[in-house]
């Protein structure tokens, strides 16, 4: 079952670093408020051949979180965030599109990448409430 508000149906897996507590965090939020079609992989689970058949490699999944669907390119950084929104109910999905739109992507973009260069040197350190840590499939 779709939740109302999600704008997209088809299953998508979000791929994201478990070994970030910022990320593991993000992950348990958005998986709280999206619908069933989303699964939420961690990347240390993947080897080489699981990435290549998505489309990604080592230093790809090492830059951002990634929505892979099916039969289309993975899309990374602010696009993904914003393509996982649209997943979410209420106000979310018109946040992902103004995320993804043109007038706001060329700004979200740099500062997605410029945040998630920071991880490491921010709150990944920082261990992880079990509340926050939780399985996510």
């Amino acid at each position: 079952m779709v939740r109302a508000g999600s704008a997209e149906k088809r299953p998508v897996e979000v791929l994201y670093d478990g070994g970030c507590g910022r990320c593991r965090r993000s992950v348990s939020w958005a998986a709280a408020r999206t619908d069933t079609g989303v699964s939420y992989v961690d990347t240390v689970t993947l080897d080489a051949t699981a990435l290549a058949a998505r489309g990604l490699n080592q230093e790809a999944i090492g830059t951002s979180v990634w929505l892979v669907e099916a039969d289309r390119p993975p899309v990374g950084g602010a696009r993904a965030v914003g393509a996982l929104l649209t997943r979410c109910p209420k106000l979310w999905p018109l946040a992902g599109r103004l995320l993804r739109s043109r007038a706001v992507l060329p700004v979200a973009e740099p500062l997605y990448h410029a945040v998630a260069a920071r991880r490491h040197r921010d709150q990944c350190s920082v261990p992880v409430s079990s509340r926050d840590v939780s399985t996510i499939a």
